[in-house]
C-alpha cells in the first residue's frame, strides 16, 4: 500500500540530525557523462555514484518492492519512522515507513532533477523543511555549479536559497535549524558556507565563507557533527601537499568571520598521517569519532576502523581482531554509545552479518545475517529497536536490499533494486 501524505501528517519530532554521522551512500555510477572531479573530493566518490544514480527506474512508476511484514514485538514498535531517499532517472522519491509495517510506506515529497543527477537530502532538526542540492541543467561542474533548496513538506513549496556549492555534500543544519553549511570546491579553492536561514533574504550578509583555503593546503572540509553544548561544528580536514593526512577540527558557531576564515578552526586531533579518512560517525555524545582509514595489511590495501577521542586527543584501533580479514564497511554507533555497528564483506561464499564491536574491548556479537552476500550499516533507529542497511549480493553487485534488522532478530525487506540515501527518523 503506497499513499501520498496528507498536510501536516509530517508533524513530528527529528530524532537524526545528519551531523551525528553523515551516510556514505551506496550505488553504481551510470548516465553521468561529465568530466572527472578534482582528486581532492575522491575520497567522497560513493556518495557522487548515488547522487549520479546508478541503474534506478523512475521510483514513481516502477519501484520494485519486496515486503514482510513483521509480527510486532516487544522490540519491533519503537513509534520512530524512517524516511529515505530513492533514486529515480528524472525525479527522486522521499519515502517515510514503519519499520513494523513495511508495505505501507508513505510518500512525503516528488523532486524532479537534472536527468540522471539525483538530489542529495538532509531533514531540519524539527523535521518539516528538506535542504537538498541538486545539479541543474547546463552546469558542469558538481563541485562549484550545484544548487541548494528548501522545501517545505507539509506545504510542498520548495525555495532556492544558494548556488555555485558541492552536490555532494548533505547540506548540514545547525541543531537549532537555524544555519546550514555547504561547501564549493573550485579549481584552486575549497570553503564551507554558511547559510543564514532566520533573516532577510535580502540581507548581504546572509551567505558567507567561514572557512576557506588553498588546495595545495587543504583537499577539502567535511562536517562531521556538533559539540554536545551545540555551540560548535566539528569538521574533517583532508590535507594538501607533501604531508597529507586528515586532521579533525573545531569551529565556533556565530560571530564575525575574521580577515582569514582558515584560522578559525582549531584543530582537535590528527586522524591519520598520510591517509585520507573516510566514514566519519560521531558518537551520541559527541565525545568520540569513528571512522575509517586505508592500510597496507599484508600486501592488502583495506579499510580499517579507528576511534579517535576527542576530549584526550588520542586515536586507537577499533577492537576487530576476532573479525575477517576483509575490509570494515561504514561502521556507526549503537545509540547507547558502547559498541559500533560494522559491516563486513563476505568471505569464501559464506553470507556475512553486521558485527556489534565494543569500543572497550570483548567479544562482537552479530545481528541476524543475510541468506547469501553481506550487510552495509545505513542507520539506527534512535532506540537501537531496528538498523537500516543495504543488503549486498557478492555474486550479482548491482542486486541490493534496503532491509531493516530489528533488535530481537526479524530481517525486513522494505525495497529491491534500489539507490538509497538516508534522509533520517521522526518520531511517529
Amino acid at each position: 500500500m503506497t499513499r501520498r501524505l496528507s498536510p501536516g501528517s509530517l508533524r513530528g519530532e527529528l530524532v537524526l540530525p545528519l551531523g551525528r554521522g553523515l551516510s556514505n551512500a551506496l550505488g553504481p555510477l551510470s548516465g553521468c557523462g561529465l568530466r572527472r572531479l578534482l582528486l581532492a573530493s575522491a575520497f567522497l566518490l560513493p556518495l557522487l555514484l548515488a547522487a549520479c544514480g546508478g541503474s534506478g527506474s523512475d521510483p514513481a512508476t516502477a519501484t520494485p518492492v519486496a515486503t514482510v511484514t513483521l509480527v510486532p514485538t516487544a522490540t519491533s514498535s519503537p513509534g520512530y519512522d524512517f524516511l529515505y531517499r530513492e533514486f529515480g532517472r528524472e525525479r527522486d522519491i522521499i519515502w517515510r515507513v514503519d519499520p513494523a509495517a513495511p508495505g505501507q510506506r508513505e510518500q512525503a515529497a516528488v523532486i524532479p532533477h537534472r536527468t540522471g543527477w539525483g538530489i542529495v537530502p538532509s531533514l531540519s532538526p524539527g523535521g518539516r523543511q528538506l535542504a537538498y542540492t541538486s545539479f541543474p541543467e547546463g552546469a558542469l561542474d558538481p563541485a562549484s555549479q550545484s544548487e541548494v533548496y528548501l522545501l517545505d513538506l507539509e506545504s510542498d513549496t520548495r525555495e532556492l536559497i544558494a548556488e555555485g556549492v558541492d552536490l555532494r555534500l548533505p547540506p548540514v543544519w545547525s541543531p537549532d535549524g537555524s544555519l546550514l553549511f555547504l561547501r564549493r570546491i573550485t579549481g584552486t579553492e575549497v570553503m564551507i558556507l554558511q547559510v543564514e536561514l532566520t533573516g532577510s533574504e535580502d540581507s548581504p550578509d546572509r551567505i558567507r565563507i567561514t572557512l576557506q583555503a588553498d588546495l595545495t593546503d587543504v583537499l577539502t572540509f567535511v562536517p562531521v557533527g556538533f559539540t554536545a553544548d551545540e555551540r560548535s561544528i566539528y569538521l574533517a580536514q583532508v590535507q594538501g601537499g607533501a604531508g597529507g593526512g586528515t586532521v579533525l577540527g573545531l569551529y565556533a558557531l556565530g560571530g564575525t568571520p575574521p580577515v582569514s576564515p582558515a584560522s578559525r578552526a582549531i584543530p582537535v586531533v590528527r586522524l591519520s598521517e598520510d591517509g585520507i579518512a573516510r566514514g566519519y560517525a560521531l558518537s551520541p555524545d559527541s565525545g568520540r569519532l569513528v571512522f575509517l582509514v586505508q592500510e597496507l595489511i599484508e600486501g592488502r590495501l583495506l579499510f580499517r576502523a579507528s576511534v579517535a577521542d576527542l576530549g584526550g586527543g588520542s586515536v586507537a584501533p577499533l577492537p576487530t581482531d576476532s573479525l575477517g580479514d576483509g575490509d570494515h564497511l561504514h561502521p556507526l554507533w549503537h545509540p547507547d554509545g558502547s559498541r559500533i555497528a560494522l559491516g563486513q564483506p563476505s568471505s569464501a561464499g559464506e553470507a556475512a552479518a553486521v558485527a556489534l564491536v565494543a569500543v572497550d574491548g570483548g567479544a562482537p556479537s552479530f545481528l541476524a545475517p543475510p541468506d547469501s552476500g553481506f550487510d552495509v550499516p545505513l542507520s539506527w533507529a534512535p532506540d537501537g529497536s531496528y538498523l537500516a542497511l543495504i543488503s549486498r549480493d557478492s555474486a550479482d553487485p548491482g542486486k541490493r536490499l534496503l532491509v531493516f534488522v530489528s533488535a530481537s532478530g526479524e530481517r525486513v525487506a522494505v525495497a529491491a533494486g534500489v539507490d538509497v540515501l538516508v534522509v533520517g527518523w521522526v518520531r511517529r
